[in-house]
């Protein structure tokens, strides 16, 4: 057991962002017998534990330890993730995850899966502790505070420790032994310590952080945060999400609040703005608004960069080809917010394969080419990278960034797929020890405590519809007629809250990851496979915990009462929606039948028919997306064969009519019992600029397009459902224009705002899925208070970490969604790869130098290039 030996004041005088200086104190506890972190080779703190054998390691020296203080790691992590006997002293641990909690993540996965990273707990061992000399900066104590754990460590073990650093000041006022920069650590041929490691140097950042004396000022500077903030409490600026086109990265629009929308034309006045970041914008004066150019880049055959250093590239101004028009436009004077990020991409040809400053053409077309420094062009110019951006100063055209690593050679299936999830953002290493730990015993069943307060449902006949090869089965149904004639209707869900906690290891992770990923050939859990595709999975035969919404109807299927409910059921069958169909369709031509499930399926399509027919009356929107298509797949090369749409059976609307009722009772309850606390999901209303194009679109067709509200939009696709290929064209333009649905919290919105406009339902969240959603779980669990089956404490009650946890929510679920388009798009791409196949297509747009088409069949979209197609009749574009 571990014992005081004293607690330790420390007070010092640190400088606010401010500018002000404030006395700070800190409560150390002190003992005397803490481990040195060194579990695996350690045998004086870990008798117990056997030393493991050394990986094979970068490091040749298996006695050489290293040290790096905070500057390193937050600088210099994709270096620092790549060495071996790494020491992470507490000092640097507990600065990191205060101010940089991202690097933090990156860290603590390192630590959690690699044995060679180590984590020594310094600040409360009395030998190593270090207090404040008089005038002493916190960067230096801090460094002083991690010489002195390498010093206790390299004496302990009879090792040898290097400290490192990527502060330059702090290094050159800093004299001690074996301490050296990151940047002569890894690079400088002069020290043989650098020879252990390989090659690293690439990963290197190196700021300059200055304008060159004799390369001309291209941007305007940023305004200082201080200044922006005043600025924008004052109504002079404007804070806004700043988005690239998606056939123009000249050209910007900038979202202010939740309608206004503004455009910045040109890369000058983008200001070295990135896709995603948040920015402050000026609006410019009338006489300069501008109208966007209607033209799209065509990238593929953009001129290649031969003389990189005078960065030979033009610099696109579209406000010289546009004309003036009402359009509000801005140019950005600063950057609140960055969203630096990995990126994926391919080297350009340079001029030499000799030079070592080469340009990368991101994957995403909206991203700028990226400026690096490598050794490897000839080797990397072949494969997909991932790069980073490090800074873009004002004087350069293009950012500057480092290589992090190869995934692999261009046009591979596996390349691909990694890629794709990185461009995502996608998480998709594995769980780690910590929370594997979490599940149950492989042994585990359910046992009669796990039944208490649960209603039993196991004599019922419950059924799952779902896709083929479905094994994350979350809902289940079931119906049974009252000898009253009241009918009861049973949505049974998987009770997955049950299993993990909160707070704990497993359901931070869940939290984190926020959906699984559903990609053509795999799937990226949420939460581990044990519970995922097993005990928390409703599979037929066997009992299961679950989460029980049961209405009661009358004869003319109206609801009378509903009743939520913990329950243990047992299904009697999991059915493909094919497979529930035929059932249905031959209980249809035999009323007189035996088969309770087919009876039971034939009851609850019929009212699922009714209760759809209700909603749509209501103004509910049905549209279609063209992405909905299946892939064959060769097991033996592992690649589709044939690409089909799906096929839509009534069984799909009957399951989904049935989810959607309990989303929205479940809404109604958790919203009434905790109305400030409530995780709900709305959808906001578009406005009418957001539907210029479709309606000017609609008019040149013959068609009136009225957009006022969801019920018009709705009778308007109904009139043009008489030409086919209007209405698919129509439906695809306008699910691009509907804005995304989104995660809340019901106590940081009026209830004016809790409507799902393309649902038309006055409030909704999500209630059926949480073995593949974390909001799932988050209702679960406050359904699961409002009836009295748990504590309150439960419910997370902070609205600021409330907001936080719905912002990852909307961002991963949309990340989730992009993958799952993306994946399906490589798979119709490698389908393609050695086929000419002649298929019907639809025009979307028509812009300046380009048709923008959609391939229905295989939800493909693109651009015809005109100056590629050899036409015996000019084009002529009409710009009106």
């Amino acid at each position: 057991m571990n014992e005081f030996s004293c607690i330790k004041h420390v007070e010092n005088y640190i400088k606010t962002s401010r500018g002000d200086v404030v006395k700070k104190t800190n409560l150390y506890h002190l003992r005397s017998n803490i481990p040195c972190g060194i579990y695996d080779k350690c045998i004086k703190c870990y008798p117990i534990t056997k030393p493991k054998p050394i990986n094979d390691s970068i490091i040749s020296n298996e006695k050489m330890y290293i040290f790096p203080d905070y500057s390193a790691i937050r600088n210099q992590f994709d270096v620092i993730e790549n060495l071996k006997n790494v020491v992470i002293c507490g000092t640097v641990y507990e600065k990191l995850k205060k101010k940089s909690f991202s690097i933090f993540k990156r860290l603590l996965c390192r630590i959690n899966n690699d044995n060679t990273f180590y984590c020594f707990a310094n600040e409360n061992f009395d030998l190593t502790f270090t207090d404040f000399t008089k005038h002493e900066t916190t960067e230096k104590r801090n460094l002083r505070a991690v010489i002195k754990a390498r010093d206790y460590i390299c004496s302990h073990m009879n090792v040898d420790g290097y400290v490192v650093t990527n502060d330059i000041e702090l290094y050159k006022n800093v004299m001690t032994e074996k301490f050296f920069t990151i940047y002569d650590f890894i690079v400088d041929d002069k020290n043989e310590i650098q020879h252990s490691f390989g090659d690293l140097s690439d990963k290197l950042i190196q700021l300059t952080n200055y304008l060159d004396k004799d390369q001309e000022k291209i941007y305007d500077f940023h305004l200082e945060n201080k200044t922006m903030f005043e600025k924008i409490l004052k109504g002079v600026i404007y804070k806004g999400k700043f988005s690239v086109t998606s056939h123009n990265r000249n050209e910007a629009t900038v979202r202010i609040g939740e309608d206004e929308i503004v455009y910045v034309f040109g890369l000058l006045h983008m200001n070295r703005a990135i896709d995603g970041d948040t920015v402050a914008v000026e609006v410019l004066p009338e006489d300069n608004w501008k109208v966007p150019s209607n033209l799209v880049v065509d990238e593929a055959f953009e001129k290649p960069i031969i003389e990189f250093e005078s960065e030979n590239v033009e610099m696109v101004d579209s406000n010289k080809c546009i004309k003036k028009s009402n359009y509000k436009s801005v140019k950005i004077v600063g950057i609140l917010k960055r969203k630096y990020r990995h990126f994926c991409g391919a080297l350009m040809d340079s001029l030499t394969d000799k030079q070592r400053s080469h340009l990368v053409r991101p994957i995403n077309r909206k991203i700028p080419f990226i400026r690096i420094e490598t050794k490897k062009a000839d080797v990397l110019r072949s494969q997909r990278i991932v790069v980073s951006i490090d800074e873009w100063l004002v004087d350069s055209k293009f950012p500057r960034g480092h290589f992090i690593r190869c995934l692999g050679a261009k046009g591979d299936k596996a390349t691909e797929n990694e890629l794709l999830l990185i461009e995502c953002d996608i998480n998709y290493a594995p769980f780690s020890q910590s929370v594997l730990a979490c599940l149950p015993k492989d042994d585990w069943k359910i046992t009669e405590p796990d039944l208490v307060g649960r209603k039993d449902f196991r004599n019922k006949c419950i059924v799952s519809v779902d896709p083929p090869g479905c094994t994350d089965i979350d809902d289940a149904l079931h119906i049974e007629l009252h000898p009253d004639s009241t009918i009861e209707i049973g949505v049974h869900i998987a009770d997955v809250s049950y299993y993990i906690k909160p707070n704990t290891y497993i359901d931070r992770e869940a939290c984190v990851r926020a959906s699984t990923v559903y990609l053509i050939d795999r799937r990226i859990d949420m939460i581990p496979e044990r519970l995922s595709s097993d005990l928390c999975s409703l599979k037929c035969g066997v009992d299961r915990l679950a989460f029980s919404t049961i209405w009661t109807l009358d004869k003319d299927y109206n609801i009378i009462n509903t009743v939520f409910t913990k329950s243990v059921i047992k299904s009697k069958a999991s059915l493909t929606y094919e497979q529930a169909q035929k059932r249905i369709d031959v209980q249809a031509k035999n009323d007189k039948s035996n088969d309770e499930i087919s009876n039971s399926l034939f009851l609850l399509n019929k009212i699922a028919k009714t209760l759809r027919k209700t909603r749509i009356d209501s103004g509910a929107l049905m549209l279609q997306s063209s992405e909905q298509f299946m892939f064959f797949v060769d097991e033996t090369k592992n690649h589709a064969i044939d690409v089909q749409l799906k096929s839509n059976y009534d069984t799909n609307a009957m399951v989904e009519e049935y989810m959607l009722l309990a989303n929205i009772s479940v809404a109604k309850k958790i919203h009434s019992v905790f109305p400030n606390y409530a995780i709900l999901r709305r959808h906001p209303v578009p406005s009418a600029a957001d539907f210029k194009s479709i309606v000017e679109i609609a008019s040149s067709k013959g068609f009136d397009f009225d957009c006022s509200s969801n019920k018009s939009i709705a009778e308007s696709f109904k009139k043009m459902s008489t030409s086919k290929q209007v209405h698919k064209s129509m439906i695809i333009l306008t699910m691009k224009c509907l804005k995304e649905a989104l995660y809340f919290s019901s106590g940081c919105e009026p209830e004016s705002a809790f409507k799902h406009f393309g649902l038309a339902t006055d409030i909704y969240t999500h209630f059926t899925s949480p073995i593949r959603r974390y909001a799932d779980m988050m209702v679960h669990r406050l359904l699961s208070v409002a009836i009295g089956m748990n504590n309150p404490d439960i419910v997370e009650t902070d609205k600021n970490k409330l907001k936080e946890i719905c912002a990852n929510l909307n961002y991963r679920t949309s990340m989730a969604r992009k993958a799952s388009r993306d994946s399906a798009r490589l798979h119709t791409l490698i389908f393609f790869r050695d086929k000419i196949l002649r298929e019907t297509a639809n025009i979307l747009y028509i812009r300046k130098n380009a048709i923008q088409i959609v391939v229905n069949k295989y939800g493909l979209e693109g651009n015809i290039f005109l100056d590629k197609l050899n036409l015996s009749v000019p084009v002529v574009h009409d710009e009106t």
